[in-house]
C-alpha cells in the first residue's frame, strides 16, 4: 500500500522488529497522541494480584481527559492468542482494585527519579501534587491501550469472547516513508477512543439492550450515580427528550443527539453540542474545555465537554442542557 501527497508516493513501512515500532511509536507520541499527554517509556515490571507480575511496553497519561493505559506495543504478525492474549490479561491483574496501588507508587517512583520526567509531568500537571494526581488519574480511569501495526482478524474473535476486551483500546497505526519524511496513520484516531467503534470490536449491535444505564455507572462511585440519577430525573420532565444508551455512552436526543454522558468512577463527562464559549459563560463552577477538531467532526458539531465532579453546582450544568435541547 502506498500513499501519494504533493506529488510524492509514500510506501508502507513493514516492521519486522517489535522493538523498533515501539521505539517509532515513543519518539511521536505527541503526534499521534495530543499534545497534552505523557509516554513514560519504562519497562518495569509491576505485580499483579496473581504475584506473577507483568512488564508494559509504557504507561500513557492523557491529561486533557484524565485517563490512563497501560501500553502494549505489537506487530499483527504476531499470534493473538499466544502471544497477545496472555500479555493482556496480565493488564487486567494490574488494574484491579487490589493492585492498583502499588501500581501508582511504582509509576511515581519512576517519574521522581527522573528530573525531565518529573519535570514534564509537572507542566501538565499544572504544579499538583505528582502521587496525588497519578492515584486520581488511575483510580478514575484506567485502560490498556494495544497499539498494532496492521489489522489481526484473531482480535476481533477475541473481543466477542472476552467481556473483559471492552476495556482495551486499539490502535492500528502505520508508518509511510518517503525521501525526505514520514507520514503516520492511525486508526481510529486517539481523540475519539473512546467515542467510535475500532474495526476490531464485536459485531454486536453497540445499541442493543445488552446496553444500559446500569451498565455505564457500575464502575462510578454513588455519588457520581446520584448527580446521573438527580441529572435524568430533571431531564426526563422535557417533552420528547430520549436516553439513547449506547456503548460508550448515554445520548441525549430530541431530533437529533444534543448531549453525551460518560459517568467514570470520580467524575461524570458531559460532551455538548455547544459552542464552548456559550457554555463557558454559563458553567463557572466546573471544569469546561473545548472539543478537538477531530471530536467536532466526530459528532459533526460545534461542541465542548463539562467535567462533573462534585453535586454542588448541577444547576449550571442543567441549564447548558436546556440550551442545547431548545436548539435542537
Amino acid at each position: 500500500m502506498s500513499l501519494f501527497l504533493d506529488g510524492k508516493q509514500y510506501f508502507e513501512k513493514k516492521y519486522t522488529n517489535e522493538s523498533n515500532f515501539e521505539q517509532t511509536i515513543y519518539q511521536n507520541y505527541r503526534m499521534l497522541f495530543g499534545n497534552n499527554t505523557l509516554y513514560i517509556n519504562s519497562k518495569q515490571k509491576i505485580k499483579t494480584n496473581t504475584h506473577k507480575g507483568t512488564i508494559p511496553d509504557g504507561y500513557l497519561f492523557d491529561f486533557e481527559l484524565e485517563d490512563f493505559y497501560l501500553v502494549e506495543v505489537e506487530l499483527a504478525k504476531h499470534d493473538a492468542y499466544d502471544h497477545i492474549l496472555p500479555q493482556i490479561t496480565k493488564f487486567f491483574n494490574a488494574l484491579t482494585e487490589k493492585s492498583k496501588k502499588e501500581l501508582i507508587d511504582n509509576i511515581d517512583h519512576i517519574i521522581n527519579s527522573d528530573e525531565k520526567l518529573k519535570k514534564e509531568f509537572q507542566e501538565r500537571n499544572k504544579g499538583k501534587e505528582i502521587h496525588r494526581t497519578i492515584s486520581d488519574i488511575i483510580n478514575n480511569s484506567s485502560k490498556i491501550l494495544l497499539i498494532i501495526d496492521d489489522n489481526n482478524p484473531s482480535l476481533r474473535e477475541i473481543s466477542s469472547l472476552y467481556s473483559e476486551w471492552e476495556n482495551v483500546k486499539i490502535l492500528v497505526i502505520k508508518e509511510f516513508s518517503g525521501k525526505d519524511r514520514s507520514i503516520f496513520t492511525s486508526e481510529p484516531d486517539f481523540a475519539i477512543l473512546d467515542t467510535s467503534e475500532s474495526n476490531f470490536e464485536t459485531s454486536i449491535d453497540a445499541s442493543n439492550s445488552e446496553y444500559t444505564v446500569e451498565y455505564h455507572l457500575q464502575n462510578s462511585n454513588n455519588f457520581i450515580k446520584d448527580i446521573y440519577n438527580s441529572l435524568e430525573e430533571k431531564l426526563k420532565n422535557y417533552p420528547e427528550i430520549v436516553f439513547n444508551v449506547q456503548k460508550y455512552y448515554i445520548a441525549l436526543k430530541r431530533k437529533r443527539n444534543f448531549a453525551y454522558l460518560k459517568p467514570k468512577k470520580n467524575s461524570l463527562k458531559i460532551v455538548l453540542k455547544l459552542p464552548y464559549q456559550q457554555v463557558l459563560s454559563k458553567v463557572k463552577h466546573y471544569q469546561v474545555k473545548e472539543c478537538t477538531p477531530p471530536v467536532k467532526n466526530f459528532y459533526g458539531a460545534d461542541c465542548c465537554w463539562i467535567k462533573v465532579d462534585n453535586a454542588n453546582y448541577v444547576g449550571e450544568v442543567l441549564k447548558v442542557l436546556e440550551e442545547a435541547y431548545l436548539s435542537n
